[in-house]
């Protein structure tokens, strides 16, 4: 060896520098060439492509820092040497050319990297791969050359010239303290002086008054534009702890060090979102979606806030391409990893030749000669740990950056998403997409590189054994290959299955998400028991179509598990029966190899069956993508200086222009708004008002024409929208505060005596949906958002129907109408009001979705048009003196007249100025709000963050779940299996050692009773894991059957009051991710911590037996274990909890964005909601890392102390080789290196096991949550009740919460048996509470409520329930047939149902089409206008019997025509019946029995409407505020009533 390299003559080169070193061990000369000069080609190479890949850091660092300073000059340093030793060479004419060359190579290398040391620091990096690998590799060099001159070589050296072996020595102890320098972490300057702003790249001190943030805005500036910032105005300046990993030095990169900090934290106590670093920079969301659309688009990114590009076909090579680097790096590490696998059996081979030896023919070697094996395979597993931790870094970012893509590109594609589009893909699907796919592809670019690196492993494998075993390897390997075509067909199988789930997921999940959506109107029908077996239903398809995968994959499962115990019974078999002699070397390197081909055989069909999943989910997540959008040039935006603020020519639009039944929505349309005009638009009940609105708004399909908008929208849906946040952030959405122009907007919009009933003013946290607010304060919430957000156009679609007739008077008076406070804007106003028409200054009356006529209002009414039809016939005329006689309703005029437009205030003037200014604006621009304002009440709780260890409790019911008789078989065939094992290996062990014996002795072994015995305990061994993999995966999903089916049954049984204050986007998450971490990854998580537990018992027990000695040693390292253990499993445990909550917003806010499409489009809001989602997923992000890093933390210890068991084993069999058998240490050794990733896979299977027992967590605590009152009673009342129909109230006093205040007091009345009564009353005086009251929604404080004589406290709620009929506020409907939506339980007849329908005005449309009763209704009735699901919630109360009937709102979204018509409906069909009904149109009650005024939650008047009109009290006013006590009714009842004829 140490004549010769690779057939190179090293004598001539080497010269007086050679030696007489040992046989088998490097010489002097061979260490300081070729050695030497590959660390330093290395070096040279690495640093060159680091340099041209480097990339600029967010940080910097200042030259003159002492780091810095040190390393360049103990770097220099190091040079020293090198020149002193060439300068001796030189001098004294030394014969060593080595020597010389060697030290002119190393000074050209440190230069090299003195070099990149500079370079590394203009990027703003620090100790970087290429500097610190030289200094430890040169470390490495130097042990090895002192070693060598130590043991053979000092003497030679030193008798060329006494000071060359002293400089080698000087310089190795400076190589050494440079390795140190650059293992030394160096903050930032940016951290070092705690300065906030990470991006300057060279900060410079100013004076604090002076200190600039953002755009130019001071301190101050922004402190108080914080207080005003709506949720999703996410701050620019991020105050979290960087991430280390940007800026360690690359010794702490690579061994993870910088994790141990959090590690320790987190053993401490449990971590909390604070103390999270921030993801590092490379991998925040809007760096990830920036490149990512790059490469999709080819060339540029995509406009913001859009994913229209081209490429969509080829989304895969986008992903690879923006992450080409990161790919090429796993790659080639999994490679060094892949090669390094083979060699510590090629180690092995010789260590038992060795051991052979030693037992044959004593001290044929040197004890060292063994040591130097047991150091390089240690050496060469820690080398390899460094490979596959790294490669597993990379990788895991690589599929954390494609999952956060894919994540973004949904979010971004629902913000376009068409109508037609949001039909295709509900929410539902959208979550499933964001949470179970897109992980999908994060889990798999983990383990991608296995396609083609587990084929090399094989061929490697294979190749090696046939080197020990010869022909006999091909036998083995043919199990393999005629096993492969019945894994294709199982695959296929699988892929079909795999698609099945997915969709019967996306249904059940979408189904879910319309029950927590309608739960209310679920609860107050009383149809829990519908939903609860529709939902059990899919459930129960999903489960079935997931045993039938199981049933392959347990296949396929033993197929490759058994594979390597086959491949090795057969090769060893025909080895055998060759006449070979199985001996001990042949034996166990054969052995380690098979275990080493193991891994590879088992991942690789996971690999595959992975690919089928992720194909699927691919082509779901690329049909999402591929969705239609709304088109960008469908409507043309102009300036706002055009005299036409909107124009259709020619318009025909449909909502979806793909479906071919109805494709037409809007035909011939011609329409012209002039500028500062208010524009009506009137028609009847499905006639294309809305419609029309959407398309001036870009929101509908053009088919033909153009549409021009000319000017910035703010507009008001029909059905308002309102974000979970404080209510003055819904209405400033975004816009800069101006305090004064703000209190304009409050009173103007009536919402100054909501401000005074809210608990905390206009700081009070509106909830999901709006659910604390009345239907009038959301509509006038939206309102004022439109108003503040001073824009050229406002779109209102019908805002007055949901608001009393004298809010409705007052907003349109102030707000929208001609003395209104936007009366020089542009207003285009959907009305069901006919009142206000003689006020606006156009009017375009719509039928069947055409302009049916459009003119000014006079010119309507001066000839036979539809309007003027409409109008006579249902609105009389009004008084021309009503103006003169209006009646103060919320606050006076005066308080409004004086008041100036404050404009806004530039943020650019001096603080102190605006601050002056702000100060003597105080008096005039405050505004009453509640006195308990300024207090921080939370409506929308915090989601809940288990701490500590997984309860006991939550493991014991997860084994509940299981089944006794499926846990039973599963321990049985556990202990079997394992016991194969052990039998198997111990055997093999004897058999070898009766070979070795017979060799020497010349005997001849049984070898049919070594074989049989040794093929029987491995034919067990299969059929033991196949019923283990069976029986564990079986009970797996019997437990996530009852697990679903438990959690979904309690939610739908918990009071309404959990709802709201839980978002449902966090219900969702349980229904959804956690759900499929419990369907599939706690069933692989268990069984492979079971199995690799099993392995490393055997394995232990192994090596005790062979080595008694181990068994002294096992107790420290077990003991590091247990401390590793203890110190990593609560960091990731609770890491694991913040990320699944974490998640629980991303889906809240997803929610919330699809709800508010329209409106946030409409205000050019996609921005911030993209930048806010973007936080979210950054959020989310952030945990998730941490937890994957801390894995590679663990990993890394956990790996490193396992190779020290593996050189404990080898450096003891060396020891002891004169007294122990070679095959007790092949056994001992290769158990030993088969143990060290199985003794890291049991902690990591552990850690994953609890991570995975958190969703099992969070289930339960939903399975456990306090339900309503019991459904059905003991004693329930007759199944006529109630006969009659008698509702008594006494002393009723009942509050939403507990700890909140009374929203009734003390109400007591009584009703009569079939009497109509009215309720009415302001915004929050309480008329829905009174229907929440009857109907046991919320349950009351005080008092008791008695129908028919029965005291409904004491009966069950479905007994109450469905014995009432309510029309709801809310239309809600549900995605199935119009059949179901009426009649869920399948009680009623076509018969029945047609009439129901008949007397609700739909069995027109239903008739029209194609499948009538069975025309499917889209999610959330999105295919029906408002005013048709208000309709068909009718017919739901039509439909039935029962003698009582709520009405809240029933009509307010529907028109005159259609409200008079229903009216009559209600007065025949419901003769007889006790009706309650809540109004806004006076009208519609005025001739009930009596009306019950509420006011602050206590009765005010009560009595006939006569009566209370001569009282002249509240419900005098609402009158005269309706205009009904100056107009004469057409309707006599009315008319007498008013007058007083009754009497």
């Amino acid at each position: 060896m140490a004549d010769s390299f690779f057939g190179i003559n090293l004598n001539s080169y080497c010269g007086e520098y050679d030696d007489s070193s040992k046989p088998d061990d490097f010489s002097i000369c061979f260490e300081d060439s070729y050695i030497c000069w590959i660390v330093c080609i290395i070096t040279i190479i690495i640093g060159n492509f680091y340099m041209a890949l480097a990339k600029n850091s967010p940080y910097s660092y200042r030259w003159l820092r002492p780091w810095f300073i040190s390393s360049i000059v103990i770097g220099i340093t190091s040079l020293i040497p090198q020149f002193i030793i060439i300068g001796t060479i030189v001098q004294n004419d030394l014969n060593v050319p080595v020597l010389k060359w060697n030290a002119t190579i190393i000074i050209i290398t440190t230069a090299f990297v003195l070099f990149v040391t500079c370079y590394e620091r203009t990027k703003g990096n620090v100790s970087s791969f290429p500097v610190w690998t030289f200094w430890a590799l040169m470390t490495l060099y130097s042990i090895v050359r002192i070693r060598t001159l130590a043991a053979s070589s000092w003497q030679a050296v030193e008798d060329l010239h006494a000071n060359i072996p002293v400089l080698i020595a000087v310089y190795s102890g400076i190589v050494l303290l440079n390795l140190i320098v650059h293992s030394i972490q160096e903050l930032p300057d940016e951290l070092l002086y705690k300065q906030k702003k990470l991006q300057t790249k060279n900060p410079v001190q100013v004076p604090e008054s002076e200190k600039s943030l953002k755009n130019g805005k001071k301190e101050e500036e922004l402190e108080l534009e914080d207080n005003h910032r709506m949720k999703y105005d996410r701050p620019d300046v991020d105050t979290r702890k960087p991430c280390p990993e940007e800026y360690v030095p690359f010794g702490d990169f690579i061994f993870f060090h910088w994790l141990t900090k959090i590690i320790w934290k987190g053993f401490r106590r449990p971590l909390e979102d604070k103390d999270l670093y921030h993801v590092p920079n490379d991998s925040k969301t809007e760096n990830i979606i920036d490149n990512f659309f790059k490469s999709w688009t080819g060339s540029k990114p995509c406009p913001k806030g859009t994913t229209a590009c081209k490429n969509k076909d080829n989304l895969i090579m986008s992903l690879v391409k923006f992450n080409w680097k990161w790919i090429v790096a796993a790659v080639i590490l999994k490679l060094a990893n892949d090669l390094l696998t083979f060699v510590p059996p090629q180690i092995l081979k010789r260590l038992i030749h060795y051991m052979l030896m030693e037992n044959l023919e004593p001290d044929t070697y040197d004890v060292t000669y063994g040591v130097v094996f047991c150091v390089l395979m240690a050496g060469a597993l820690i080398l390899q740990t460094i490979c596959i931790q790294a490669y597993f870094d990379k990788a895991i970012n690589t599929g954390m950056k494609i999952r956060v893509a894919l994540v973004a590109a949904i979010y971004r594609k629902s913000l376009l998403l068409s109508n037609a589009g949001q039909k295709s893909s509900q929410l539902g699907q959208m979550i499933n997409l964001m949470q179970v796919d897109a992980q999908k592809f994060q889990e798999i670019f983990t383990y991608i590189n296995m396609l083609w690196s587990a084929p090399l492993q094989i061929i490697l494998a294979m190749y090696l054994l046939y080197q020990e075993l010869g022909e006999s390897t091909f036998v083995g390997l043919s199990v393999t290959i005629i096993m492969l075509p019945f894994n294709s067909v199982l695959m296929g199988k699988m892929h079909g299955f795999q698609q099945t789930i997915m969709k019967i997921t996306d249904q059940r999940v979408r189904k879910t998400n319309e029950v927590l959506d309608g739960i209310k109107v679920i609860k107050l029908y009383g149809w829990e028991d519908s939903f609860l077996k529709e939902v059990d239903g899919i459930r129960e398809k999903e489960l079935s179509a997931m045993k039938s995968r199981i049933k392959f994959g347990v296949i396929i499962t033993f197929i490759w598990t058994c594979s390597p115990i086959l491949v090795s019974l057969l090769s060893f078999l025909c080895y055998s029966l060759l006449g070979e002699d199985l001996t001990s070397e042949k034996a166990f390197v054969s052995l380690t190899l098979f275990n080493i081909l193991r891994f590879p055989l088992v991942m690789l069909p996971n690999m595959i069956t992975q690919l089928i999943q992720a194909r699927v989910s691919i082509i779901r997540i690329k049909d999402f993508l591929a969705l239609p959008e709304l088109e960008a040039d469908s409507v043309i935006h102009g300036d706002s200086d055009s005299p036409d603020a909107v124009e259709i020519k020619g318009g025909k639009f449909s909502w979806d222009q793909s479906d071919k039944d109805n494709l037409v929505t809007l035909d011939d349309i011609n329409v012209t708004v002039p500028r500062g005009k208010l524009v009506a638009i009137v028609g009847a009940v499905g006639s294309g008002k809305s419609s029309l609105v959407s398309a001036m708004l870009g929101e509908m399909d053009k088919l033909e024409g153009d549409v021009y908008l000319n000017g910035s929208v703010s507009y008001v849906p029909q059905v308002s929208w309102v974000l979970n946040d404080s209510l003055k952030n819904n209405i400033l959405f975004g816009a800069e505060w101006n305090k004064c122009y703000y209190k304009e907007v409050i009173v103007n919009c009536a919402l100054e005596t909501d401000l005074q009933i809210l608990p905390n003013g206009d700081a009070t946290e509106i909830g999901e949906k709006g659910i604390n607010l009345s239907g009038g304060q959301k509509q006038r919430v939206s309102l004022a958002r439109a108003i503040y957000n001073k824009n050229d156009i406002y779109v209102f679609d019908d805002p007055l129907s949901a608001v009393d007739a004298h809010v409705g008077k007052h907003l349109f008076e102030k707000v929208i109408g001609p003395r209104g406070m936007i009366n020089d804007k542009t207003r285009i106003l959907v009305t069901h009001k006919l009142s206000v028409l003689p006020e606006v200054d156009h009017v375009i009356v719509l039928k069947d979705g055409k302009v049916l006529e459009q003119g000014t209002y006079n010119d309507l009414m001066s000839k036979d048009s539809e309007l003027h039809r409409l109008v006579s016939s249902y609105e009389p005329d009004q008084d021309e003196t009503e103006d003169k006689t209006e009646v103060e309703d919320l606050e006076s005029d005066s308080e409004l007249g004086d008041l100036p437009v404050i404009p806004d205030v530039s943020v650019k003037k001096s603080i102190r100025r605006r601050k002056s200014r702000l100060s003597r604006e105080e008096s005039t621009c405050s505004i009453k709000g509640n006195n308990n304002a300024g207090k921080d009440e939370k409506l929308i709780e915090e989601e809940k963050v288990e701490k500590g260890n997984i309860s006991f409790k939550t493991y014991a019911d997860y084994l509940k779940y299981m089944g006794a008789t499926y846990a039973t078989i599963t321990l049985i065939s556990f202990v079997l299996q394992n016991g194969s094992q052990l039998g198997s290996s111990l055997w093999l062990s004897e058999w070898s050692n009766a070979n070795d014996n017979a060799k020497a002795n010349k005997e001849d072994p049984n070898l049919f009773l070594y074989l049989g015995i040794y093929a029987l305990l491995g034919l067990l061994q299969t059929v033991f894991v196949l019923g283990f993999v069976f029986a564990i995966l079986y009970a797996s999903i019997r437990a996530s059957s009852q697990i679903h089916s438990a959690m979904f049954a309690r939610i739908l049984r918990v009071p309404m009051s959990f709802f709201d204050t839980t978002p449902l986007g966090r219900i969702l998450n349980r229904f959804s991710k956690d759900m499929n971490t419990i369907d599939e990854r706690l069933p692989n998580s268990m069984r492979s911590f079971v199995n690799i537990l099993g392995t490393v018992t055997i394995t232990l027990i192994t090596i005790g037996i062979m080595i008694p000695i181990m068994i002294a040693i096992f107790i420290p390292i077990a003991l590091l274990y247990l401390a590793v253990q203890r110190l990593y499993i609560p960091t990731s445990r609770q890491l694991k909890r913040l990320e699944s909550v974490s998640r629980s917003p991303i889906y809240n806010q997803f929610g919330e964005t699809l709800m508010g499409l329209p409106s946030i489009r409409a205000y050019g809001k996609k921005e911030n909601f993209i930048k806010y989602n973007q936080g979210l997923v950054d959020d989310n992000v952030r945990s998730f890392y941490l937890n994957m890093m801390s894995n590679r933390w663990l990993s890394t210890r956990l790996e490193i102390t396992g190779h020290c068991v593996i050189f404990l084993s080898a450096l003891i069999s060396v020891l002891q080789a004169k007294s122990m058998d070679a095959a007790q240490a092949g056994l001992a050794i290769s158990s030993a290196m088969g143990v060290t990733q199985a003794l890291s896979w049991v902690v990591r299977m552990y850690s994953e096991l609890e991570v995975n027992v958190v969703s099992v967590e969070r289930v339960n605590e939903y399975s456990e949550l306090a339900t309503e009152r019991a459904l059905v009673s003991s004693s329930p009342p007759p199944g006529d009740w109630p006969q009659k129909g008698r509702i008594e109230y006494k002393d009723v006093s009942v509050r939403y919460r507990e700890g909140l205040d009374l929203v009734l007091r003390n109400l007591t009345f009584s009703i009569t048996a079939g009497e109509r009564i009215g309720i009415v009353g302001r915004t929050g005086a309480g008329k829905s509470s009174i229907t929440l009251t009857l109907f046991r929604i919320l349950e009351l404080a005080e008092g008791a409520i008695i129908i028919d004589g029965v005291d409904i406290s004491a009966i069950g709620l479905h007994e109450l329930r469905k014995k009432i009929s309510i029309i709801p506020q809310d239309p809600i409907l549900f995605s199935d047939t119009i059949r179901k939506n009426l009649d869920p339980f399948e009680t009623y007849n076509d018969d029945q149902i047609w009439p129901a329908l008949e007397s609700a005005s739909l069995k027109k449309f239903f008739e029209q089409q194609e499948k009538g009763l069975d025309f499917l209704v889209q999610e959330g009735g999105s295919n029906l206008s408002v005013g048709q699901r208000q309709l068909v919630c009718l017919a739901r109360a039509l439909l039935s019997d029962n003698k009582i009937i709520v009405m809240d709102e029933a009509t307010a979204a529907v028109d005159i025509e259609t409200d008079s018509v229903i009216q009559d409906a209600i007065r025949e069909t419901f003769a007889g019946r006790t009706i309650l009904t809540i109004a806004h149109r006076l009208n519609t009650i005025i001739d009930y029995d009596r009306i019950l005024v509420l006011d602050k939650g206590e009765i005010a008047e009560f009595g006939s409407a006569a009566e209370l009109k001569q009282n002249q009290g509240i419900f005098y006013s609402m009158l005269n505020d309706a205009g009904l006590l100056q107009t004469v009714p057409q309707d006599p009842a009315i008319r007498d009533i008013l007058e007083n004829k009754n009497e």
